[in-house]
């Protein structure tokens, strides 16, 4: 679960979220983030699995190999935090677009429980 219940949680939020934005009929663009959110969560995914490489300096004969494991989960795990901010940023932005509607209970009737914490 833990190697893809975080995407597909944020990926279906997003989803509902630019769906009542559009059944709204919203004029403002909406941004596409489910490419971001792929990118991130791989992001997070390599950096996790680049973490065990740098086990490797433990050995005194792959110091330097696991140096540079070191340096890439370093990167790794930057761009995975850089990127998990946007996704929230958009989120997040989405989320105050849909509060600042009118009569959001008219937006999408089919699934009520979307809007309980409005």
């Amino acid at each position: 679960m833990n190697l893809f219940a975080p995407y597909q949680i944020m990926a279906e939020l997003n989803k509902e979220n630019e769906n009542l934005l559009q059944n709204a009929n919203l004029k403002t663009p909406i941004k596409r983030i489910h490419v971001i959110c792929g990118w991130w969560w791989g992001l997070w995914i390599a950096s996790r699995i680049s973490g065990y490489g740098g086990r490797l300096s433990e050995n005194p004969e792959l110091l330097t190999t696991g140096m540079i494991m070191d340096m890439v989960n370093s990167v790794l795990t930057i761009g995975a935090g850089v990127l998990a901010v946007y996704v929230i940023k958009n989120y997040h932005e989405m989320e105050v677009e849909l509060k600042n509607l009118e009569d959001v209970s008219q937006v999408n009737p089919d699934h009520p429980e979307l809007l309980d914490s409005m």
